[in-house]
């Protein structure tokens, strides 16, 4: 409404606050999914740390959504276009855990092929 930044904060700090949170959540994840990524191709990381990165972006996104709806309009276009974001931010992460659980799998088969080579097996 008519209320300044300042007061607008002033009345709703926790919430702010909130969204903020959530938000460097989501950068964070963001983050540490590329230095994980890049871990995994110097075999230096795990496998396991793109999953978690993954879901934690998801859970992140969100809590971004979800404090978004406290102060939107019902029917609200940046909320309804934050959502479908959201949706995409799924997807994307689902399809990181699948490709993450796959190259795992990959790689592992390899491994045991080349010990199998080496011991005449």
């Amino acid at each position: 409404g008519a209320a300044t930044p300042q007061e607008f904060y002033a009345k709703n700090s926790c919430w702010t606050e909130g969204l903020i949170s959530a938000s460097k959540a989501v950068g964070w994840g963001a983050t540490q999914l590329v230095e994980s990524a890049d871990k995994v191709v110097l075999h230096m990381g795990k496998y396991e740390e793109l999953i978690v990165c993954s879901h934690e972006i998801a859970a992140s996104t969100a809590q971004l959504v979800a404090a978004s709806k406290v102060k939107a309009e019902k029917h609200s276009k940046n909320l309804s276009k934050l959502q479908e974001c959201s949706r995409t931010v799924n997807e994307m992460a689902a399809n990181v855990v699948a490709s993450t659980k796959s190259g795992q799998e990959q790689v592992e088969e390899k491994g045991k092929a080349w010990l199998g080579w080496l011991s005449g097996t």
